[in-house]
């Protein structure tokens, strides 16, 4: 089935463009992609290159992250800013908050068993958020990410020169 979407003028006279983006919601959306087996002609060469880099907190950070379903809203802070500053956004969670962002996702879908340990575990948590950090290396540092950022760039540089 295609949709079309027809914008009047009014409507793209009102559209705005996020200034940066918001890394971490960039990677909950590549953990989806990577971890569903469709389009193996396309993202086949990406996964095999990011399972040569995957270690086990790698693919701690994965299983909080399912291809379809609830993750846990502390690992995926809605908003632009470095994925470093992110990081550390996440990393600062209070376990309350972490207990419970995975209550809210347990009433959905089964979690792990580690992640019950979680919020009461400084070094279960510098585990996940040490994983977290080399899944954004492995995930978003690979040719096809370098692929879309060029894209995006020219992208914000046409918006640029369209709006003068």
């Amino acid at each position: 089935m295609v949709y079309r979407i027809h914008f009047t003028v009014h409507d793209l006279a009102r559209t705005r463009v996020a200034e940066a983006p918001m890394p971490l919601s960039e990677l909950d959306l590549a953990v989806r992609a990577f971890q569903d087996r469709g389009q193996p002609v396309r993202l086949g060469p990406w996964r095999r290159q990011v399972l040569l880099r995957s270690s086990a907190p790698t693919r701690m950070a994965m299983s909080l992250i399912p291809p379809i379903g609830w993750s846990p809203g502390f690992l995926c802070p809605v908003r632009a800013g470095s994925p470093e500053e992110l990081l550390e956004q996440v990393r600062a969670t209070p376990p309350a908050v972490i207990r419970a962002d995975l209550a809210a996702v347990a009433e959905q879908q089964a979690l792990p068993d580690w992640a019950r340990q979680l919020p009461d575990d400084a070094s279960l948590r510098h585990e996940l958020y040490d994983g977290l950090g080399r899944l954004y290396a492995a995930l978003m540092n690979t040719p096809i990410a370098s692929a879309t950022e060029a894209s995006r760039s020219s992208a914000a540089v046409r918006s640029l020169i369209a709006s003068r």
